[in-house]
């Protein structure tokens, strides 16, 4: 993915040399943040997982915005992924926008949309490419944008992205073709690279407006705010913005994983454990498993020793149900000739 790398620093360069307006680029501390779940400190490699969100947006000439120009935010953040750079490029455009539902009055936009994760911190960094855009309004423009934030949709998946690479190219070239129009100008833009990689809310703003200070930035229902404390903090209203966050996450979506269509079979083999056959297909497959654990890419290594444990006392607790169910009475289960034609070929490769 190292062609994707070089095309998220080409995407940050083109917006810088396109626009002479400079900007401010300020981590809010994780105290001067309403809801600190997932933030403060620094990511744990190896331990922890992270997601990146794309919070809001803001426009100050909010009449020309939405009538004449419809904002688009792209957002590409880059990582480590089963030992190679990856990079998953994100759009959020008009028809997202529209979507979300969250447009409000004076040019703010509420997105508050994943754009990576959950994904493993592996110790090497974090960067992220973010760039916001005045889009003029125009139907054929519009249309092949709603296609391009389609295609990056896909992308916003917690499993693995290795073969996401091609929809990635199909994403970034879309962008290219809209930012060939000459519709699309880049109103604030950065790469930013994080190592190591501390968990919080950061703002892009207008460098055109007086620099705020730390002290004086809140976030408050994932919105920026501005005041000498925070009961007095009100919405930043002073430029242009861009505001998303990097944070702790747990791992919690395993199904979508590519491990798990075996861990499904294995206790489909142990739910029929009367049966010797089974019982022997379903160790072969968790001895299987143990390896896929251990060798995923989208586990950490906790997660992947105790997800071991875990799904082998659940593999002996259904084959011993399945014992007890069929000692209440005689006979045993009935099985279909290709259950039982697959459960035979498991147990002749455990007697090799």
């Amino acid at each position: 993915m190292s062609g994707l790398i070089d095309r998220a620093k080409m995407l940050f360069q083109s917006a810088a040399s396109d626009t002479s307006q400079l900007s401010h680029f300020i981590p809010i501390p994780a105290a001067q943040v309403d809801d600190q779940a997932g933030i403060g400190g620094t990511l744990k490699a190896h331990e922890e997982y992270f997601e990146v969100r794309l919070n809001e947006l803001f426009l100050v000439n909010h009449r020309e915005w939405f009538t004449t120009y419809d904002p688009m935010a792209v957002a590409v953040p880059e990582y480590k992924y089963h030992g190679q750079p990856a990079a998953v490029p994100f759009v959020v455009g008009p028809s997202m926008l529209e979507s979300i539902g969250n447009r409000l009055p004076q040019g703010m936009v509420l997105a508050d949309t994943r754009i990576t994760g959950p994904q493993p911190y592996r110790g090497d960094g974090l960067a992220i490419t973010v760039v916001l855009y005045k889009l003029q309004r125009d139907d054929m423009l519009r249309k092949m944008l709603k296609l391009v934030e389609k295609t990056a949709k896909t992308l916003d998946l917690s499993g693995a992205i290795t073969v996401y690479s091609k929809i990635a190219d199909a994403v970034l070239d879309g962008i290219d073709e809209v930012r060939g129009t000459g519709t699309a100008s880049p109103v604030l833009g950065r790469r930013q690279e994080f190592l190591p990689v501390s968990c919080g809310y950061y703002a892009l703003i207008d460098g055109t407006v007086a620099r705020p200070t730390e002290d004086s930035l809140w976030v408050k229902n994932k919105q920026l705010m501005t005041g000498p404390k925070k009961e007095m903090a009100s919405p930043f209203r002073a430029g242009d913005y861009l505001l998303f966050s990097i944070s702790r996450v747990p791992r919690e979506d395993l199904s979508g994983l590519p491990f798990y269509a075996v861990y499904s079979q294995v206790m489909q083999d142990a739910g029929r454990g009367a049966r010797k056959d089974f019982w022997e297909s379903a160790k072969v497959k968790m001895a299987t498993l143990y390896s896929l654990l251990d060798e995923s890419p989208d586990l950490t290594r906790g997660d992947a020793k105790d997800l071991a444990d875990k799904w082998t006392k659940e593999m002996v607790l259904r084959r011993d149900r399945a014992v007890g169910l069929a000692n209440l009475g005689p006979g045993q289960p009935a099985y279909s000739s290709e259950e039982e034609q697959r459960a035979s070929r498991a147990l002749r490769v455990l007697q090799l």
